[in-house]
């Protein structure tokens, strides 16, 4: 694969998610933000689907995200718990076969544990791959990432 050529981030926010605030944040480090979001009636499994479509892509042409946030909707059901892992294990995968970066997972309150949890054991997983998972302090503020 062909290292990023830039400081790209990804935006990946579920139906509902209070993403806005994280583009500003990525567009002030760096001009390059890809945004994924849920369609109206879109399954999540369709959601992640679609993500590690994108992630190909972006691979392909050299253009893998170094930043990216998981924005919740909210969801504690089993179906998104387990799209929310794909979709993770799917960013981190990506960072760690070009270089590195920074994930953080960010709620919408009643997702709070699950997406710490999740934080917490896929950023156990990518130990020494040069990528890092986190969870947002509060709900919809991003908390500033590695430069």
């Amino acid at each position: 694969m062909t290292p990023p050529t830039t400081d790209r981030a990804m935006i990946i926010a579920e139906r509902g998610a209070p993403w806005a605030p994280w583009a500003e944040r990525f567009r002030a480090l760096g001009p390059d933000v890809v945004v994924v979001l849920q369609h109206v009636g879109e399954p999540i499994a369709d959601l992640a689907a679609r993500v590690r479509a994108r992630l190909v892509e972006l691979e392909a042409a050299g253009q893998a995200p170094q930043r990216a946030v998981l924005v919740g909707g909210g969801r504690v059901d089993r179906d998104a718990l387990s799209a929310r892992s794909l979709t993770l294990r799917a960013v981190a995968s990506s960072m760690a076969r070009t270089g590195g970066g920074s994930v953080v997972l960010d709620d919408a309150g009643a997702d709070r544990y699950s997406m710490a949890a999740l934080a917490a054991t896929v950023s156990m997983l990518v130990r020494g791959t040069g990528v890092t998972v986190d969870h947002a302090a509060m709900p919809g503020t991003p908390r500033p990432l590695a430069a």
